[in-house]
């Protein structure tokens, strides 16, 4: 058996262009990957979603939650119902409108409205985000909306989970 003798004196070169090939691949598949979304959307735990099989990401706008018990609009509870039965003194005459709701809005649009004035990259589009939880009933629904409506907020996204 020969032994042949190693060169001591030998440097090896390390190719890193592989490597670097390698790890822009991975970069740019994690990159298109990773789907992202600028929306702040809370889930409450007495809301349960509805199903849905939209791919459509949330956007930021005024939010609207209608879980078991409340309707909050933009983090702040403005009324109080009982399986989707409101009382009567926070419903118009017509008792299609709720006013605290439609108030909070008022407020909101206004604000909004002041702010496109002053900024015109801005502007006020009458968008809301909407979570309802799936078992209440339609009637409330339709009072939330009409309520919107008449405070100029007349475009609804609604909030759903992904099947």
């Amino acid at each position: 058996m020969i032994r042949r003798k190693r060169r001591i004196n030998q440097v090896a070169a390390l190719n890193i262009t592989s490597m670097m090939d390698m790890f822009t691949i991975i970069l740019v598949f994690l990159l298109k990957s990773f789907a992202t979304s600028s929306a702040n959307v809370q889930v409450s735990r007495n809301l349960s979603l509805p199903e849905s099989s939209s791919e459509n990401p949330p956007v930021e706008l005024i939010s609207i939650i209608v879980d078991k018990s409340n309707i909050v609009v933009d983090g702040k509870v403005v009324a109080v119902h009982d399986q989707g039965q409101l009382k009567q003194e926070d419903l118009d005459e017509t008792g299609f409108k709720i006013v605290p709701v439609f108030d909070a809005l008022v407020e909101h649009a206004e604000k909004a409205k002041y702010i496109a004035e002053q900024n015109k990259k801005f502007e006020f589009d009458g968008k809301i985000l909407l979570q309802m939880d799936k078992d209440l009933p339609f009637s409330i629904l339709r009072q939330v909306m009409y309520s919107a409506g008449q405070a100029e907020y007349s475009e609804f996204k609604f909030i759903a989970i992904k099947k």
